[in-house]
């Protein structure tokens, strides 16, 4: 009779487990269901302010928003994250995954602002200056905002070629560690586009590279036949003159 006792309650608390599993599982997902689609809602919201500029209040956060990224920069952060929710929301990812996929969305928005600073300045401008004019002028050039003033003096610090070469590896890392790619896959990918254009070209290239040695070698021939034809004028001439006298 103990036995039974025992093996009833450990079949009500394992169903009690499973049950309770089961509902935070649905919690769980409800939230990161909601989560979505309040991040793709504030995203296409922040999309429409980047290349709207309305009037009132809209046109103030209009120029908060695009003079804190930039213009470019401000348009990619929504895109960006709409695109990861909607892959998420596919893979039925959980809410840590989606979280982290989403800070590495940012940082990589930070790095293109940053990139833009850099190339578009020079080394030894004044920070506040530059800081100031880059979030003002954000809504009327392109520019990488506030953040890509802040962040991209602070490369140019270490000169123009380190600062472009930082932002460039720090973009294919962010990249790597967002798209969960290997090195080995990054780069077969990034050098298969270059194969297949190259397949495309290969036969117009062998075949110009084919015309243009069949062009040398009839030149060498007709070449070849103009010295032959002038050789024998030569010798016909040479036949023609007298012989000299003997005295």
């Amino acid at each position: 009779m103990a036995t039974k006792k025992t093996n009833k309650k450990t079949k009500q608390n394992t169903s009690k487990k499973t049950s309770s599993n089961r509902q935070k599982t649905a919690d769980r997902a409800d939230a990161i269901r909601v989560s979505e689609i309040a991040t793709v809602a504030v995203s296409v919201i922040l999309f429409c302010l980047a290349i709207v500029s309305g009037n009132g209040v809209w046109n103030v956060l209009h120029n908060v928003y695009v003079g804190i990224f930039g213009m470019f920069a401000a348009i990619v952060l929504p895109l960006l994250t709409i695109v990861v929710t909607v892959i998420f929301s596919a893979k039925g990812d959980d809410a840590y995954g989606y979280t982290a996929k989403i800070v590495e969305a940012f940082v990589m928005v930070f790095i293109l602002a940053t990139f833009i600073h850099v190339v578009k300045n020079s080394t030894g401008d004044a920070f506040k200056e530059t800081i100031i004019n880059s979030y003002k002028s954000a809504s009327f050039e392109f520019n990488g905002g506030f953040i890509g003033a802040v962040l991209g003096w602070l490369l140019l610090t270490l000169g123009k070629a380190p600062a472009v070469i930082i932002s460039v590896v720090l973009f294919i890392v962010d990249l790597l560690l967002m798209t969960g790619l290997t090195i080995f896959q990054f780069v077969a990918g990034a050098a298969k586009p270059a194969k297949v254009t190259y397949e495309k070209v290969a036969p117009a290239i062998e075949e110009r590279i084919e015309r243009r040695r069949m062009n040398k070698i009839l030149m060498f021939r007709l070449i070849l036949s103009r010295l032959r034809k002038k050789i024998k004028s030569l010798n016909q001439e040479k036949r023609r003159l007298p012989l000299p006298t003997r005295k």
